[in-house]
């Protein structure tokens, strides 16, 4: 691939919403799953579903706004060890709640919380 090819799509953004990839045939869970399978299992839960994600590329980070409702990312310890991803996201709490847990138990973040999530242990 060309050097300026591979730096435009570096440099592009991402935009993703349930609400549009339904009429691509797929349905709105199937092409999340699709979308987040390089870094976490993602399961629907129980009611309503519902995505949207903006990102962006900033210099060594991403930084995304995502919206998210009935869905669920989880990291198992067996995908740890087999995918490698070393990194980590810090994620700001607008609206509503997160619940993340981990071996040690869970926590949940509220509104105005961070969350910082080591992307190299095992994680939901």
């Amino acid at each position: 691939m060309p050097e300026e090819v591979a730096r435009s799509r570096r440099e592009a953004g991402l935009r993703f919403s349930t609400c549009a990839a339904a009429p691509s045939g797929q349905d709105g869970f199937g092409a999340y799953h699709d979308l987040y399978a390089m870094v976490a299992d993602v399961v629907r839960l129980d009611g309503a579903f519902a995505v949207e994600v903006t990102a962006q590329r900033l210099h060594g980070m991403i930084l995304f706004d995502r919206r998210m409702q009935g869905v669920a990312h989880v990291r198992s310890p067996r995908r740890v060890v087999r995918d490698g991803f070393d990194h980590f996201t810090a994620q700001l709490v607008l609206d509503g709640a997160l619940a993340v847990g981990t071996p040690g138990g869970v926590r949940t973040a509220g509104p105005g919380e961070i969350a910082l999530i080591d992307m190299n242990r095992p994680m939901e």
